[in-house]
């Protein structure tokens, strides 16, 4: 969802109507409120916007692309904070970052409910896929499981398992999984990061 802050309300609804047309996917877009941003005017052609974001973000090239199409559409220059959702948050709480553009919905609806985001627009959601290989070491192909049967089959078979590593957007969402069917991933089946299959 995207949220604009009180001093800038303006100028971040723009950049928000303009991310909104051109963003086709799955994104949570959101403004802090902050003191130092109090008074201030964002209208002016130099001005510049603090953007926390997730590394995962910041790597798609989606800023890259369109930062240059916000200046030219509202005057503000973009600069990037690249952190991981829980920093990015605190980022914008300790007034750090004037924006907050993360993945996880339920960072973003605790930080709008402690009262530091305001103005939001629903943005769409994140879908989460399960990748394997053609062999299908755990037997899923075709079986019409839910995610935490797959995911019961790959611990039952011991297949590999690639996780994106704790503090990854992902990583959560597949936590839930494995604590919903009572497992407990560990062992050399499970690589908790990718840079784990370098050593």
């Amino acid at each position: 969802m995207l949220i604009w802050s009180k001093g800038k309300a303006k100028a971040l609804f723009k950049i928000g109507l303009s991310i909104s047309i051109i963003s086709a996917f799955m994104l949570l877009f959101t403004a802090c409120v902050s003191d130092r941003n109090s008074g201030q005017s964002a209208d002016s052609e130099n001005s510049e916007l603090n953007l926390a974001v997730t590394a995962s973000i910041n790597n798609s090239g989606l800023l890259e692309y369109l930062s240059p199409i916000i200046k030219e559409d509202t005057g503000i220059s973009i600069k990037v904070i690249s952190k991981k959702a829980e920093e990015a948050v605190k980022a914008c709480e300790a007034g750090e970052a004037d924006m907050l553009l993360i993945n996880d919905k339920a960072l973003e609806d605790k930080f709008v409910s402690d009262g530091y985001g305001v103005g939001k627009a629903e943005l769409p959601n994140n879908y989460f896929v399960l990748l394997g290989p053609a062999s299908d070491p755990a037997g899923i192909s075709g079986q019409n499981c839910t995610a935490a049967e797959a995911f019961k089959k790959i611990a039952d078979s011991k297949a590999v398992f690639i996780s994106a590593g704790e503090g990854a957007i992902t990583n959560k969402k597949e936590m839930k999984i494995w604590s919903s069917g009572n497992i407990k991933p560990e062992g050399d089946w499970y690589i908790s990061e990718v840079n784990d299959m370098k050593s």
